[in-house]
């Protein structure tokens, strides 16, 4: 299966002053283009477009103490899509909805 167009962007802001001073959010899309569904390339995958997003803190932002501390949330295809897609004959749901949580020190 070969995509000949794919495409992602993806954007973050982090509050830099006030009561949510250390919070960031951040979104993106990735688009992923037709391809062929079959070697003998008598039908095609629709192109799709996943939406992913995340949600972080640095606690360090709030309280010096706990500088280096902070936690953060990623999600992949936020909405879950599944569409099918083949390859040489060999039909596949797109991963879902995939959420991953962190908590990390830096020293």
């Amino acid at each position: 299966m070969s995509h000949q167009h794919q495409a992602s962007i993806w954007s973050d802001y982090t509050v830099q002053g006030g009561q949510a001073k250390g919070l960031g959010v951040g979104a993106g899309l990735r688009y992923v283009g037709e391809s062929w569904g079959d070697d003998t390339n008598s039908f095609k995958n629709d192109s799709r477009i996943l939406v992913d997003a995340s949600l972080s803190y640095d606690f360090g932002a709030a309280n010096p103490k706990l500088e280096g501390v902070s936690a953060q949330v990623n999600a992949k295809n936020l909405f879950d899509k599944r569409d099918a897609t083949c390859s040489s004959g060999y039909c596949y749901r797109e991963e879902g909805r995939n959420v991953i949580g962190s908590l990390r020190y830096r020293f």
